[in-house]
């Protein structure tokens, strides 16, 4: 009777404990499932990401090969220093590239700088001083300041200054000081890339929308009115 009465309650303990693992189960598996949706779920948009560093970077190399192709090419106006070494007297040199594209150095014919990168002036230097048998060997060395433009004439204040964002004729002529008694605001003439352009500043002030950008090496030349 005793052996009877213990075996009921162990082998109800052993059924119940079955039952649990077997309802048990399907929740872990359901569960593993369930995290592996939530893998793939996530999957596209790590993907995503990646796609979108790839093509970010794609974007970037591009943009590097965009800076590299588009080379500044020196035009007239635009101011240049030349540094001359390895020679017995070590020189510097600032020059603004004339109307006809040229730089003038000492003892060697006109440089034509126009169309030609800092680089290629360089080049075009050295080989100068080489077959004209000035120097032997030289070394030289070219460098484009700020990219700047000039403002002459009657202004209080004339001369180069930094090509800023969003630059236009008359703020560029208040950089310089504005007018001296003497200007005749009506005739302002912007000399570009050897073309001259002519503005009259009182309607440019009364339309600001027809103000025109400044550009690098743009000159600006306020005219003397006559009495």
């Amino acid at each position: 009777m005793s052996r009877r009465t213990l075996w009921i309650p162990a082998g109800f303990a052993l059924i119940m404990l079955m039952l649990l693992v077997g309802c048990r189960a399907p929740q872990l598996f359901r569960a593993e499932r369930t995290g592996q949706e939530t893998t793939h779920t996530d999957l596209p948009n790590a993907l995503s990401e990646n796609a979108f560093d790839h093509q970010l970077g794609e974007g970037a190399a591009g943009a590097m090969a965009s800076v590299d192709r588009a080379v500044y090419r020196l035009r007239p106006s635009d101011s240049v220093v030349v540094h001359l070494r390895g020679i017995p007297e070590a020189a510097n040199y600032e020059y603004v590239i004339d109307e006809s594209g040229y730089i003038n150095l000492p003892y060697i014919p006109p440089i034509r700088a126009e169309g030609l990168t800092a680089s290629e002036l360089q080049s075009a230097i050295r080989e100068s001083y080489i077959e004209e048998r000035i120097y032997r060997q030289i070394s030289v060395n070219v460098i484009l300041p700020t990219r700047s433009f000039f403002v002459r004439g009657e202004v209080r204040q004339p001369g180069r200054y930094p090509l800023t964002s969003g630059m236009t004729v008359l703020k560029a002529i208040a950089s310089a000081g504005g007018y001296t008694e003497f200007a005749n605001p009506r005739r302002v003439e912007i000399i570009r890339a050897g073309e001259t352009l002519a503005a009259n500043a009182r309607q440019l002030e009364q339309d600001p929308e027809q103000d025109f950008n400044v550009k690098p090496g743009d000159v600006i030349i306020v005219r003397r009115r006559i009495f």
